[in-house]
């Protein structure tokens, strides 16, 4: 036996089925809108993914961009709330997100979902001092904030409808900071109630790069939002993990994923040198996903994440899924899974809280 160490823990957690998602923070463009990867790369990583077993289902959570400006003329081409000093405005960039994005849809398997980052329009602390900051300051007000996100996430929604082909829709926060968990990006406290009333069914953000920001429970979980900072670890929210005939997946209740294992154990971007350094030990990289990621009904579901359009991997034209490291990791993890009887899946954040929803109702029998 190859993999005797993987292979026993599988067998002592009693894990009968094994699912893998990747959560994407796909950037296309830099906040100022910067063109980071052209139509030509990106189709480059969509012919590379798509050939990958781990990676052809890829969830990739896309940041739109609308140029964010401030006390400007009156126009229908910048969208504004009444007569807020800061607006949006569709730019060059934003088409070509547009465009990659529908690329995307009709040329792969991936799956499409929303990233954002709105701490360059919303309130936070230790912001840079140019105008909108000082205006956020000293003119604006937390409320206007909430209705500024509302609109930033509805603009985000809406130019991503075409690639958005399913009915429902997930979330990542920029720089993980979900519902003001890190005041130094995030004070919007009712987030996830915006998320909610818009229709997105759940976050991915988590486990965070920040680990301030990660919840309290560990496990994939549903909460009601209210307006406290960091709600999902709020006693009021009623935060409960899923589990068999739980009845907590329903549609006014937000689900979040989270898990025991941290961010450095789950992260594929090789940027950083301690990550990097990390994923060459392709068997304790897939122990730990063994032994730390959550379990529901005898099904182990293993979610990692990484920014395939960070600048590094376009200048070295290799990106984190299509890595030698992580593939090797992959080849570990099927082989373990194989001989330990075990069936391994690949999935994407849909297939996986439909698998969630299944549990939560007590329509799938434990393995």
């Amino acid at each position: 036996m190859q993999y005797k160490e993987i292979v026993d823990i599988i067998k002592l957690r009693n894990i009968k089925e094994i699912y893998y998602f990747n959560v994407d923070h796909f950037e296309p463009c830099d906040l100022v809108g910067n063109i980071i990867a052209t139509e030509e790369q990106v189709g480059e990583l969509v012919k590379r993914y798509s050939v990958l077993q781990h990676a052809k289902r890829n969830s990739i959570f896309i940041r739109p961009y609308f140029e964010v400006v401030f006390d400007g003329p009156i126009s229908e081409l910048i969208y504004r709330v009444g007569d807020d000093k800061i607006g949006f405005k569709r730019t060059v960039a934003t088409e070509h997100i547009v465009k990659l994005s529908e690329f995307i849809s009709k040329n792969s398997d991936f799956n499409i979902q929303m990233h954002i980052h709105h701490e360059n329009f919303t309130f936070r602390m230790n912001s840079i001092k140019n105008d909108i900051n000082q205006y956020l300051v000293f003119d604006s007000t937390r409320y206007m904030d909430y209705k500024r996100l509302q609109l930033y996430i509805k603009l985000s929604r809406n130019l991503l409808g075409k690639a958005i082909t399913h009915d429902q829709w997930f979330f990542v926060h920029g720089k993980w900071a979900l519902n003001s968990s890190d005041d130094r990006v995030c004070n919007v406290n009712n987030e996830s109630a915006i998320l909610l009333k818009l229709g997105c069914r759940g976050d991915f953000s988590f486990p965070a790069g920040r680990q301030q920001c990660d919840p309290g429970l560990k496990g994939p979980f549903t909460f009601t939002p209210v307006n406290v900072e960091r709600c999902y670890d709020y006693i009021g929210s009623g935060a409960k993990l899923i589990s068999n005939g739980s009845n907590i997946v329903t549609k006014d209740r937000l689900f979040a994923w989270s898990s025991e294992i941290n961010h450095t154990n789950v992260s594929l971007d090789y940027y950083s040198d301690e990550i990097g350094r990390h994923l060459t030990e392709h068997n304790d990289v897939v122990k730990e996903w063994i032994n730390k990621s959550p379990i529901l009904d005898g099904r182990l579901f293993i979610k990692t994440h990484c920014h395939s359009l960070n600048p590094l991997y376009i200048r070295n034209n290799k990106y984190p899924l299509d890595t030698d490291n992580v593939i090797k990791i992959h080849d570990v993890l099927r082989t373990s899974a194989k001989e330990a009887g075990t069936k391994l899946t690949y999935i994407n954040v849909n297939e996986a809280f439909f698998l969630f929803s299944k549990i939560d109702k007590g329509e799938l029998l434990a393995c």
